[in-house]
């Protein structure tokens, strides 16, 4: 949700709030659920949580969240520094991540 909202263009954040959406719709996840959850626990409760998640969910999370990241062109700077940021805190280094990333040819 951090990626949907991070740049300030409003009709960049409406295109990868549809695209989140198409994956909430998938994953049979609900959208208001996920904004109550991270309203009650906020950014650090959710860290928590994204840390026990196991390899093959973080991959996921990994690969989707760059797919959000690119979905509109280029990222800017602080998009890129947020996503990092929170990979790090949960665990994925940076040089994981590019790995990850080439394993699936982003």
């Amino acid at each position: 949700m951090t990626l949907v909202v991070c740049d300030d263009k409003k009709e960049i954040a409406l295109i990868r709030h549809d695209f989140l959406n198409s994956y909430n719709s998938f994953l049979e996840l609900n959208s208001h659920e996920n904004l109550f959850y991270l309203e009650s626990f906020g950014q650090i409760g959710m860290i928590e949580d994204l840390k026990s998640l196991n390899k093959e969910q973080k991959e996921l999370i990994i690969m989707l969240s760059w797919e959000i990241l690119i979905l509109t062109g280029q990222p800017i700077e602080i998009e890129y520094i947020t996503l990092v940021n929170v990979f790090e805190q949960i665990g994925v280094s940076q040089d994981y991540n590019v790995q990850i990333l080439k394993n699936v040819g982003f």
